[in-house]
């Protein structure tokens, strides 16, 4: 039997950072001949062009955009709007959890990108161009509307399934702050999941599954579950531990991976140089930061590192494409994450698999997954940022570096792996069998 996924998102396949989306579509097409995409995607500096990848799950996909034009005519007018009304050191400074469409101008555009998405579905569906739907997925806020909206309009009955990358907004529901969460998109679109028949929530430490609670959703239709490993990581992890070899640098190799966004603070890991090379002398250390960003976030590290003369221990790299991570973090010996809210995130993730050190926070949600008793695993208890910084820059100054070395090389070629991680493809089985009462292949 063909069985079809209808999709309603704003997002598409990145090409650097997150790939959840993508991981998504790929192993959930094991289970669907047929995967209809219907997308406001827009920034094709950050998204893949239809035809710039060529994986062979591809094939079953049918993608719909909403047209450029749109999203050109709410630049000019939200540039127009907000003219004169930045100050980018506030917002670099502020690390708090957002998402960044608070404005009205953006509430509208939200609105009106989940119209046209929904005009989509009812074109496709007259002209008889889509049939037999077997599920509806509405991937992140961007698809809630449009996927209540194709509930609605067909009358047999149909999985109606939301995935959440995790929140941003238990910080606000903790406080009570009832007026500003009015202005989250989030919000808007949370106040609809109850209507859902399930909720796949990613636990990455923003406590989804306690938001979702707090809209009324069921335990029985919350999913809550880790984000996965791709199987490009898993087959490299296969592929090293027979041949991998350690490098000859005789400096401690640290790095960051992440999109370059103020409560990620990737600037801390200067300020943990700075105390290295400023305070102690401490000069046998490099730290590479890579990760996308806007021209100003650049700007702002560079300088950061300038001020401190860090110039010769920290470097900021870029964005790296996906196909290029595990070669990156195996060329390191340590990933540092010192994200503000979670630090369960992918790089994490792939870093602990392939056998680096990590470098992070302590926190129960961590504890849960990472083995804890290895040798280069780092975690640290969060007073003050200075702190936390402090703690780190004396770890790594009193480290034995040969045992270091040779610790990562046992990680490295280690077949299994002692953390509690998985694959995106039982990931994806898991939500399935779940949403389908064990529907199989």
């Amino acid at each position: 039997m063909k069985r079809t996924m209808v999709v309603f998102t704003s997002l598409f396949f990145n090409k650097f950072g997150n790939q959840s989306f993508f991981e998504t579509i790929k192993n959930y097409s094991n289970f669907f001949e047929r995967i209809v995409i219907i997308t406001s995607y827009n920034d094709d500096s950050y998204f893949f062009y239809d035809n710039e990848i060529t994986e062979p799950f591809l094939d079953k996909i049918t993608i719909y955009r909403t047209y450029n034009y749109i999203r050109y005519i709410y630049l000019i007018f939200k540039s127009h709007f907000t003219k004169n009304k930045k100050n980018d050191d506030k917002i670099y400074d502020k690390r708090e959890l957002k998402n960044a469409n608070y404005d009205l101008l953006s509430i509208f555009y939200y609105h009106l990108t989940n119209t046209i998405k929904s005009l989509i579905f009812l074109m496709l569906h007259l002209t008889g161009k889509i049939r037999g739907i077997d599920l509806i997925c509405s991937y992140e806020i961007g698809g809630v509307s449009s996927g209540l909206f194709a509930s609605h309009l067909l009358s047999r009955k149909i999985k109606l399934v939301a995935k959440m990358q995790g929140t941003v907004l238990y910080p606000i529901l903790e406080k009570h702050e009832e007026k500003r969460i009015k202005n989250y998109l989030d919000h808007h679109a949370y106040k609809k999941l109850p209507k859902y028949d399930y909720i796949t929530m990613t636990n990455d430490g923003t406590k989804g599954d306690k938001v979702l609670k707090l809209y009324r959703v069921p335990d029985s239709k919350i999913i809550f579950i880790t984000n996965g490993l791709s199987e490009s990581i898993i087959n490299k992890k296969l592929e090293i531990s027979n041949t991998y070899q350690s490098n000859s640098n005789n400096k401690i190799m640290l790095m960051n991976l992440s999109r370059l966004i103020p409560w990620k603070r990737v600037d801390l890991s200067i300020e943990i140089a700075n105390i290295l090379t400023n305070e102690f002398g401490f000069q046998d250390y490099e730290i590479d930061i890579y990760g996308a960003g806007s021209d100003f976030e650049y700007r702002k590290l560079n300088e950061r590192i300038g001020e401190c003369h860090l110039e010769n221990n920290v470097y900021v790299c870029g964005p790296v494409p996906f196909a290029s991570v595990s070669d990156i973090i195996l060329d390191h010996d340590f990933l540092i994450s010192l994200y503000l809210f979670t630090n369960i995130a992918n790089p994490l993730l792939e870093a602990a698999y392939l056998g680096i050190g990590i470098i992070s926070i302590t926190s129960d949600d961590l504890l849960e997954i990472l083995d804890s008793t290895k040798d280069n695993i780092a975690l640290f208890e969060e007073t003050t940022e200075s702190d936390l910084c402090r703690q780190i820059a004396i770890y790594i100054r009193d480290m034995n570096f040969e045992k270091m070395r040779r610790y990562k090389t046992a990680s490295i070629i280690e077949k299994t792996c002692s953390h509690k991680l998985f694959s995106w493809n039982e990931r994806c089985q898991k939500e399935i069998s779940i949403i389908f009462n064990q529907w199989s292949k």
